[in-house]
């Protein structure tokens, strides 16, 4: 993973009946401690902007991906459950960060 403007990062999910499927991100905008813009170059296309908003001690992360259209995001969900796979990612980056 580089994350730098034009960084790669490719990754492999395991679906639960054994397909992988091969992910590429291009990072498009990296600004530390504040946003990250992401294209998800493979099939679906989208873009992922996240931000990150200091809270006290804590810190508010807001995540908006934005897909070709309304149909195509559906279709992610509806095969790829992509709505519970984000769900279970934050949760796993709150229990990593809860451990540093």
């Amino acid at each position: 993973m580089e994350v730098k403007p034009e960084g790669e990062w490719e990754f492999v999910m395991h679906g639960p009946d054994g397909t992988d499927y091969k992910n590429k991100q291009v990072f498009k905008e990296v600004i530390k401690y504040e946003r990250l813009v992401l294209d998800h170059v493979t099939a679906p296309r989208f873009r992922i902007t996240v931000t990150f908003e200091a809270q006290g001690n804590k810190t508010l992360m807001t995540w908006h991906s934005v897909f070709e259209s309304a149909e195509q995001l559906q279709q992610v969900i509806k095969v790829f459950k992509a709505d519970e796979g984000m769900k279970q990612n934050v949760e796993r980056l709150e229990n990593y960060l809860s451990k540093l």
